[in-house]
């Protein structure tokens, strides 16, 4: 059993501290409740706070407006994967210090939430989810008595992260792609999910990939570029624009949706490939301009790695 546990805001995205070491405390040595359920995603969303970001009204408007849609619970038999999508009723920053009572707080969370799985369940399901949340209660008394024993732990399973091979670190569920997209993409630095200069990494990234999936099981015949153009007036941006922040985010958007097709399609159709491009070659400006900034280096060999698989993958015309 693997468990999940993902924080949103309406700007960012990612397993903040207290939740990334539940998640690892509540699988291990976690026994077998079962065949029908092998992995638990709990996609936590918190409440905007204050004003949005310049530019960034249109994600914010659309973060609350799916935060009223919740909770939401979906679980894919065939897959053995179930995901609970919850609105957190108190504000979080992923920036947020380790704490003993905060780590207790949100032990008390995930148990809220980890019951709504139960009407999923059918009694013909080969999970025993009774049994399963009893033994994620009872794990409140192994939980660390002081901050310090929190953190011995939170050093325990980055050390047990740290000896997994950078393929194996990211858990891919190669079921979910074309069955080329690994072979195609064959670096880790692509399946990222955690790195900013990854297509899927960044917070934009994340989201745009999780809509691009969402669009292609209803348009697989549709032209990426509307699907595009539809998150870019959405959110209320142009095209053409001498907002730099604003551009940021169309030029990750872009180059999502590149990748996106790469990983889905197995193929980087040339509509989507040359925003994709352009997007990128605005990326490398940006960067070689950025002299002093530590990571200059690195961003420019990630650009020059991405736009040479959205090459590589382009249909011939």
């Amino acid at each position: 059993m693997k468990m999940y546990f993902m924080s949103h805001t309406y700007n960012s995205y990612g397993s903040w501290t207290c939740y990334s070491i539940l998640a690892d405390f509540l699988c291990d040595g976690i026994p077998n409740f079962g065949d029908a359920l092998k992995e638990i995603t709990v996609e936590i969303y918190y409440p905007n706070v204050g004003k949005p970001k310049k530019t960034l009204e249109g994600l914010f408007e659309s973060h609350q407006a799916f935060r009223d849609t919740l909770p939401k619970v979906t679980f894919l038999r065939k897959k053995k994967t179930a995901s609970i999508h919850v609105a957190s009723t108190d504000s979080g920053t992923m920036f947020e210090k380790l704490s003993l009572t905060r780590f207790k707080a949100r032990y008390a969370n995930v148990l809220e939430w980890l019951s709504l799985l139960k009407k999923r369940l059918k009694k013909t399901d080969k999970f025993d989810f009774n049994a399963f949340l009893e033994y994620c209660k009872s794990r409140e008394q192994e939980m660390p008595k002081t901050l310090a024993g929190l953190r011995e732990l939170e050093e325990q399973y980055d050390q047990q992260d740290e000896d997994l091979s950078e393929w194996d670190k990211d858990d891919v569920d190669w079921d979910e792609f074309h069955p080329d997209a690994k072979t195609l993409l064959d670096d880790p630095f692509y399946w990222s999910g955690i790195s900013d200069f990854s297509p899927h990494g960044n917070d934009t990234g994340h989201d745009v990939f999780r809509w691009y999936q969402e669009w292609h099981r209803k348009s697989k015949k549709g032209n990426p570029v509307t699907f595009f153009n539809g998150l870019i007036e959405g959110w209320e941006y142009e095209l053409t624009t001498d907002d730099s922040d604003e551009q940021y985010y169309i030029d990750q958007t872009a180059i999502a949706i590149a990748f996106a097709e790469i990983k889905i399609r197995g193929v980087c159709r040339t509509s989507v490939a040359d925003l994709a491009r352009q997007a990128i070659a605005r990326r490398r400006t940006a960067a070689l301009e950025a002299t002093d900034w530590p990571h200059r280096d690195e961003r420019l060999l990630t650009l020059e790695m991405m736009e040479k698989k959205i090459n590589e993958t382009e249909p011939p015309v």
